[in-house]
């Protein structure tokens, strides 16, 4: 990857990073009742505990693909705006 793109792909994540954790913290204030639920749920019933290793697996995915995630530029989208909004 040419020095450039680099440069232009680490401040775009520079940017999109924090928007992105703030808009998921704004997500979960939003639904902390229904979180609080899901949680408890997870831990209480046998039936759906395998909700406690769903988050930790999706971590370990996306760490173990970072360089390719890093490799992409972050970018708005219409669409995107359009299907959030749905």
């Amino acid at each position: 990857m040419p020095a450039a793109d680099t440069g232009r792909s680490a401040a775009s994540w520079r940017t999109a990073g924090p928007v992105f954790l703030l808009l998921f913290a704004l997500l979960l204030w939003l639904y902390w009742g229904t979180a609080v639920s899901m949680a408890e749920i997870w831990w209480r019933s046998e039936t759906f505990a395998h909700g406690l290793i769903v988050p930790p697996i999706f971590l370990w995915l996306v760490w173990r693909k970072r360089a390719a995630l890093a490799a992409h530029v972050p970018q708005p989208s219409a669409w995107g705006l359009a299907a959030l909004a749905a």
